[in-house]
């Protein structure tokens, strides 16, 4: 499968990039369809769904359960 081999390398990812970079599709032509099975796939791969922030912009992304979080501090 073509998402299995793309996320290998990867522990955070996106829909878009997704369907763009394992899939070669354009975003602009992808329905909800493709956008729910990629999600699906995903999930089946040990993925969770989250919400990145960055300043005002949010995201929703999906990473690796079991891969390690770093935090750091800005004190």
């Amino acid at each position: 499968d073509n998402i299995s081999h793309y996320i290998i390398k990867h522990d955070d990812t996106s829909i878009p990039d997704v369907l763009t970079g394992a899939l070669q599709l354009q975003i602009g032509q992808c329905t909800q369809i493709e956008m729910n099975r990629a999600a699906r796939v995903l999930r089946n791969l040990g993925f969770e769904r989250y919400q990145r922030r960055d300043g005002d912009i949010r995201q929703w992304r999906y990473r690796r359960l079991n891969a390690v979080t770093v935090v750091a501090s800005g004190a």
